[in-house]
């Protein structure tokens, strides 16, 4: 895939998963959180699905390291 196709392809994830934010944002959302007492929203792990998902599909070949994945 070319680097202008690739990056068309991620913004397209990012705006996807800000879309889906920001339905979860206009709702009466709970904040619960982690182990080291940082927050975290049902909307955190939403996004982290639909960026993780789609970079995945984008680039198999790399891996993805995110705040609210388990590690590489």
């Amino acid at each position: 895939m070319r680097q202008s196709s690739t990056l068309a392809v991620a913004v397209k994830i990012a705006d996807i998963a800000t879309q889906k934010i920001l339905t979860i944002y206009n709702t009466d959302f709970k904040v619960d959180y982690k182990s080291d007492q940082s927050p975290i929203t049902v909307a955190d792990l939403v996004s982290h699905h639909v960026i993780i998902d789609g970079l995945r599909d984008l680039t198999p070949e790399i891996p993805v390291l995110s705040e609210e994945g388990a590690g590489i």
